[in-house]
């Protein structure tokens, strides 16, 4: 089958990404919209020994691209996390302590940078949680939690950053959307048995983890259930900007829709070059397919489908957007609502734990259940540290439109 052909590859392009200490990680396009102010004037904050502690704060510590190519998610992240500390606070804290957020920066999700920021904030700033985004630096932190034992609840969707080799999950790692293998198989699923398509070209970035690791499930799955990849190209997202090249390749094998697997930007440059080529059939991708992707395809999009992890018709995430709109002066990426509802995750932990030691809280976040949450209802799998059950929408980007189309939920793992 193709894809066995490409495995060997592939797992070389894996193992080269997994050489996160050398100080190279993922730094995905600067998606080119406007950056977002986060309601702190200090970034990243900083607190010396024991302050923290004495003042009764619980600091939860934020590891995000701030000045790199990836900054209007980290800032968005930054915002989300901060305007649902902000409201915690304004409630009255969590028993009489206020919450605050520390933020670091990554400088374009330097691996490195990742590991001195979670190290900081574990040894100085006496953080009681961590949360990230980039999966190469959620790769990187995975054994260093269990000598810190301060929880991350993240989103880094690469399995490798919440379960070790042998399956069994990091003790202090979580993952509170689903995987990258999820989502890619859920998206796979969709294309065959909803859109009766069956022959793929695969496009994706393999630079970073997170891209890679919905390719190649994408391909498992289809093969696995009698599909065929008739081709599949990859490109440096960190340099490439022109893959006429390899979408070329594509369309010669005769695909019936073409998956693309990158960050926003990328998609939409792939997604113009693929259209201006005459490859007019669907193309599905990852959830970095939704905001900013339309704006970024300058209202273009049509026939592109992505898993996405909210309803953006539902009222409370209507209702959200609006008081987050006003305080922002723009509408928010999707990340506001990552850093939003992790903050709460950490809290509502904090609370069924009744302390902020790092172990009991890692073993009460391992525990939740039932968690409403703006991007679905959260309940942890103790044998992954990642969310079971949690729906997502299959959401077609038609112009500037993002239409939920079907609710699913992904695979259990």
């Amino acid at each position: 089958m193709y894809i066995m052909k490409r495995l060997t590859s592939l797992l070389i392009a894996a193992i080269l990404i997994l050489s996160v200490f050398s100080g190279c990680g993922s730094k995905p396009a600067d998606p080119s919209v406007p950056a977002v102010e986060a309601p702190s004037a200090e970034q990243p904050s900083q607190v010396p020994d024991g302050e923290a502690e004495e003042a009764g704060e619980i600091v939860i510590g934020n590891i995000q691209d701030i000045s790199g190519s990836s900054s209007v998610w980290g800032k968005s992240y930054q915002w989300g996390a901060e305007y649902a500390a902000k409201l915690i606070n304004d409630a009255g804290g969590v028993d009489g302590r206020k919450v605050r957020i520390v933020t670091y920066d990554t400088k374009g999700n330097d691996v490195n940078e990742g590991i001195n920021a979670y190290n900081r904030l574990c040894q100085q700033d006496n953080a009681v949680a961590v949360m990230g985004l980039a999966s190469n630096i959620g790769i990187a932190l995975a054994p260093l939690s269990d000598t810190n034992k301060v929880p991350m609840v993240s989103d880094f969707m690469d399995e490798r950053a919440t379960t070790k080799e042998d399956g069994t999950p990091w003790q202090y790692m979580f993952l509170t959307e689903p995987s990258c293998n999820q989502q890619a198989v859920l998206m796979a699923e969709y294309a065959m048995s909803k859109l009766n398509l069956s022959k793929a070209g695969i496009l994706y970035d393999n630079s970073n983890s997170y891209a890679t690791s919905h390719a190649l499930p994408f391909a498992e799955y289809l093969e696995a259930h009698g599909g065929e990849v008739v081709a599949m190209e990859a490109f440096d997202g960190n340099n490439d900007k022109d893959y006429r090249a390899l979408l070329g390749k594509i369309k010669n094998a005769g695909p019936d829709m073409l998956y693309i697997s990158g960050y926003s930007q990328q998609n939409a440059l792939a997604y113009e070059q693929a259209r201006a080529l005459g490859m007019d059939y669907a193309i599905l991708g990852n959830n970095s397919f939704f905001i900013p992707f339309a704006e970024l395809a300058k209202g273009a999009a049509t026939n592109v489908y992505h898993p996405n992890n909210m309803n953006y018709q539902e009222e409370e995430v209507k209702a959200f957007i609006e008081n987050a709109t006003k305080e922002m002066g723009s509408e928010p990426s999707y990340h506001v609502f990552f850093g939003f509802d992790n903050v709460n995750i950490i809290v509502d932990a904090i609370k069924r734990a009744g302390t902020t030691d790092g172990t009991a809280l890692a073993g009460a976040l391992g525990e939740t259940k039932n968690l409403e949450c703006l991007t679905g209802t959260i309940s942890m799998n103790p044998k992954t540290h990642r969310p079971q059950g949690l729906e997502m929408w299959i959401t077609q980007v038609e112009g500037m439109e993002y239409l939920p189309l079907e609710q699913f939920a992904p695979p259990e793992e």
